[in-house]
């Protein structure tokens, strides 16, 4: 019995350290993916600031304007609706089934096991204009599911190159403005860097930088520059 005891807890023990980890491991995905966003917020002066744009590529994604926003899942390359057991609101609002073109942003995202959610606001239009309030705008919440373990070493590039498939960025990724002459020498010298250490790396762009721990790889994000670097063992290395 004892002997049994033992066992489960060395069992239970051994799975605790792997998660932790990969929870880690999670966690900097999701804040390396929102560092390549703007969100929608409202701001204190009662202003929606309405954040990055995204153009729907597949119909399909079901939205409302109550508090529980509608959930789609984007899986084997088609959006699938889920039934909502959450009862219908008395004398409130409705549901909108959203179509290709129409445009959404971001209000956050979150990284699960083996998916990514991103809940996305959508403007109501009245009398031809756009209710320019977040507080009133349909929300939808995305789905997109991953293979298992894919998101404890995946890179935000991977996990946006799949939401793309369902949402089409439509504002450029911010480009630096105001770089000093070392600044605006770095284009050219990133295409060399794959195979340098850290130091001979900081040699080209400076220690001006944060990181990102995602699995074997240390991300040094460069966000003046708009540069995210991967380094395993020490060196660069390519397809961040």
């Amino acid at each position: 019995m004892w002997f049994q005891g033992t066992i489960l807890f060395l069992g239970a023990f051994i799975l605790y350290q792997r998660e932790v980890p990969a929870q880690d491991s999670r966690q900097s995905l999701r804040i390396a993916i929102s560092d390549k966003l703007r969100f929608a917020k409202e701001q204190s002066s009662g202003q929606s600031e309405w954040g990055t744009p995204f153009k729907i590529k597949l119909s399909g994604l079901e939205a409302s304007d109550q508090d529980v926003p509608r959930q789609s899942h984007y899986r084997n390359g088609a959006v699938e609706r889920q039934n909502s057991t959450i009862p219908q609101k008395d004398g409130a609002g409705s549901r909108v089934s959203m179509k290709a073109g129409e445009i959404v942003y971001p209000e956050r995202v979150t990284v699960e096991t083996n998916s990514v959610s991103l809940l996305l606001v959508k403007p109501k239009v009245q009398a031809g204009n756009e209710r320019r309030t977040i507080r009133g705008a349909y929300r939808a919440l995305l789905i997109v599911d991953f293979p298992i373990g894919f998101l404890d070493t995946a890179t935000p590039e991977q996990v946006m190159d799949k939401v793309s498939q369902v949402l089409e960025r439509q504002d450029k990724q911010p480009t630096p403005t105001g770089r000093s002459n070392r600044e605006n020498v770095v284009p050219s010298k990133t295409s060399n860097l794959t195979g340098k250490t850290v130091q001979e790396m900081t040699e080209v762009l400076g220690n001006n930088f944060t990181t990102v721990i995602m699995g074997k790889r240390t991300i040094y994000v460069y966000k003046e520059l708009g540069l995210r670097i991967p380094v395993e063992n020490g060196k660069v290395v390519s397809g961040l």
